[in-house]
């Protein structure tokens, strides 16, 4: 059985975990800073768990209507490196997005797991960047199809992201 990888709101008392982690990348939080980060903005931290174990977490608090800020992304060491994907229900099937991983050899077995228990009859949609040829045969190999094409435009360099670890974009929307 494949295992069960989740994201949602953390609980304040789950604030701890993230505090633990930062204490332990040496940031050295203070002793009674969660209550007063977490009174900041309830909604804004997010934790990740893997078979309801947590593993890592993110904040995005919201300052107003005006300012916001990303902190805490942090994930235990032993799932560092491994890939990460998500999937979501969208207006016509399934969307697989971010699809992130070093090689195929973890990209194809996380692609297929989180199809897992999606009908035959469900389409699976996965923007892969063509750049990434390993990312294009993967897809092939697994039966899928293009159906339209974009192009990524740059007015000067394009920024140093590794694109051999993307398998697939978070979105059109968003990249």
């Amino acid at each position: 059985m494949a295992a069960r990888y989740q994201i949602r709101t953390m609980r304040r008392d789950e604030l701890n975990f993230a505090m633990d982690l930062a204490a332990r990348e040496g940031w050295n939080p203070g002793l009674h800073d969660a209550a007063s980060f977490y009174a900041a903005d309830p909604g804004g931290f997010l934790i990740s768990l893997l078979d309801d174990v947590p593993i890592g977490c993110i904040s995005a608090v919201r300052y107003g209507d005006g300012f916001g800020f990303l902190g805490f992304y942090i994930v235990v060491p032993e799932h560092r490196g491994r890939g990460y994907g998500a999937i979501r229900r969208c207006r016509e099937g399934w969307k697989i997005g971010p699809l992130f991983a070093d090689h195929r050899g973890i990209a194809e077995p996380l692609l297929l797991a989180l199809c897992h228990g999606i009908a035959d009859d469900e389409p699976v949609y996965l923007d892969v960047p063509e750049v990434n040829t390993e990312a294009v045969r993967l897809a092939a190999d697994l039966g899928m199809h293009e159906v339209f094409g974009t192009a990524r435009m740059y007015r000067r360099d394009p920024p140093e992201i590794a694109t051999d670890r993307i398998f697939g974009v978070t979105s059109f929307e968003l990249g």
